[in-house]
């Protein structure tokens, strides 16, 4: 009810030919699943404009050479090309796969985004905003209620995301208020990715970021 009434009060303003055309969309699974019902699907409906998706399930912010030809390398996904605008997700599978989630993780988070700013990741944001793109990055949800693999990350990923909002140009779409863990309906059947009405409930929340933003 209450994304329903937000979503009410904010059409006029999404409906605005404002906001920019170009829009890439680059990340890991969270972006990537639900074929046409995905986050960038529903993005591209939302504000009425065309969204080039790359985004390929199993991405990492920094993968081998080998999976960088598969697009499993977030930054490769974007590779020379500066839109107007940038959504991404990205993090959770680097923590997955350097920690497993449970010990070293506050060190993986360094790597990819130091306090400092620095890091694959940070270094990454830096350069594509310096050339006038300007970078959404959806948080993660929060796991459904009794928890899933990627628990034990939630902490470190949300040291990423306090890090990310501090570099100018970045704009973090949290979605922790929108998607309630009791609520089983956001979620897949997998208990980590979103449902199609999770996926829905991300993209109006990227658009009416975008939409204010412009």
């Amino acid at each position: 009810m209450i994304i329903r009434s937000a979503f009410v009060s904010a059409w006029a303003l999404l409906a605005a030919p404002s906001f920019a055309q170009d829009i890439i969309v680059i990340g890991d699974s969270i972006m990537d699943w639900n074929g046409q019902d995905s986050i960038p699907a529903g993005l591209s409906q939302e504000l009425g404009v065309p969204v080039d998706d790359r985004s390929v399930a199993g991405a990492q912010i920094s993968a081998a050479p080998w999976d960088r030809l598969q697009g499993l390398d977030i930054r490769a996904q974007l590779g020379e090309d500066r839109p107007d605008v940038l959504v991404m997700t990205g993090g959770g599978n680097d923590l997955g796969e350097a920690c497993r989630c449970e010990e070293g993780c506050a060190a993986e988070v360094d790597v990819l985004l130091a306090e400092d700013g620095e890091g694959e990741l940070g270094g990454f944001l830096q350069e594509v905003v310096a050339d006038g793109t300007h970078v959404f990055v959806l948080g993660y949800a929060d796991p459904p209620t009794g928890g899933n693999e990627f628990s034990g990350c939630i902490p470190h990923l949300r040291t990423l995301a306090e890090r990310l909002e501090a570099i100018p140009g970045v704009t973090l779409v949290p979605v922790h208020n929108a998607i309630d863990p009791a609520d089983s309906t956001l979620y897949d059947s997998d208990r980590v990715h979103p449902s199609v009405r999770g996926s829905s409930v991300m993209a109006y929340l990227l658009a009416d970021a975008i939409a204010n933003a412009r």
